[in-house]
């Protein structure tokens, strides 16, 4: 995740937590080109150099939605922090359950494997 996020916020110095959709929007128009004659030059000119290697087609809500996907698994996978409210402990407590489940039977799968 953190190479994605890097990936997409490259000049952070914390990706999951430094995110300014007006600057963003702001940092992606090329001021170089008149909107009347080009505008979607002008509002987007300059996004994929602010994005190298990402796959296109993507947006502004993708990147905030993979965003978002970073800060959401960042919370679920460290121990829940009491200053949340009790059913976001408890998502987060849920969620790390059901990876340590997971986590088991990927285990017990290798050894069936193994044994086979």
């Amino acid at each position: 995740m953190d190479e994605v996020a890097v990936a997409l916020y490259p000049r952070c110095d914390h990706p999951t937590r430094c995110y300014d959709y007006a600057q963003e929007l702001a940092a992606t128009l090329d001021r170089d080109v008149d909107p009347c004659e080009n505008f979607y030059a002008h509002v987007c000119g300059h996004w994929e150099r602010r994005h190298p290697g990402l796959i296109l087609p993507v947006n502004q809500f993708a990147l905030l939605q993979v965003r978002m996907t970073a800060i959401i698994f960042d919370v679920l996978e460290h121990p829940p922090d009491p200053s949340l409210p009790d059913s976001v402990q408890r998502s987060v407590i849920g969620f790390q359950v059901c990876r340590e489940v997971e986590k088991s039977q990927r285990d017990d799968l290798k050894v069936s494997v193994v044994m086979a």
